[in-house]
Parts: structure tokens; sequence; C-alpha cells
């Protein structure tokens, strides 16, 4: 399943969001997640408490077992990957950050 996070994440939006990631990821039975995360400009302290409390436990618990994350590479693509799914995120799932598509896909 691939999700691309564009512009400023709010609060509602991000959770909508993240319930229709996890559906799919437990309609198509897939352990793998693609994070695109190019657009990603910042979301807020109680979305990213969301992410680390429920949802790495929802696609933890639906089967993700490898997360791709396709960030640019700066600083700003560094501190992107990291605030995706924080320290919780590494120790649940096999997770690397890429810059190119092809090397997301060789990776998955």
């Amino acid at each position: 399943v691939e999700y691309k996070w564009i512009g400023f994440v709010n609060d509602e939006k991000s959770r909508a969001g993240m319930t229709k990631i996890t559906e799919a990821i437990v309609k198509y039975k897939t352990p793998y997640l693609l994070a695109d995360l190019w657009g990603f400009k910042g979301g807020t302290p109680e979305t990213a408490k969301y992410v680390q409390e429920v949802w790495i436990e929802d696609i933890k618990k639906a089967g993700v077992k490898k997360i791709a994350l396709n960030v640019p590479e700066s600083i700003f693509g560094e501190i992107s990957s990291q605030k995706a799914l924080g320290d919780k995120g590494s120790k649940y799932f096999q997770m690397e950050k890429f810059t190119t598509y092809e090397q997301v896909y060789n990776w998955l």
C-alpha cells in the first residue's frame, strides 16, 4: 500500500487517511507500506501522538512488516522520516529511507 502526505496534515484529515490506509492493508493483506513524504510539510502534536499510540498498533495488527519511507535528500527529509513513525515504528517494523521510487521498489 502506498500513501502520500501532502502539505500540512491536520488531525481530522490525517486520522481519516490513516483509517483508509489501514483498511487497504487489511483488504489486500499486504505486509508492505510505502510512505511518500516528499510533499509533507508538518502536522500537529496531537497527530504525532495518535500515530505513536494508535495507528502504529493498528498497522502492526493489520500485518505490516516493512515500511519504506520515500523522502527528499535534505535535512527536511531526515526530519520528516524521523517524525513519520518515530522510535516505536522502528521497533515494530523493518524500515528504510529512500530518495527514489526505484530504490523503494527494489527493497520492498
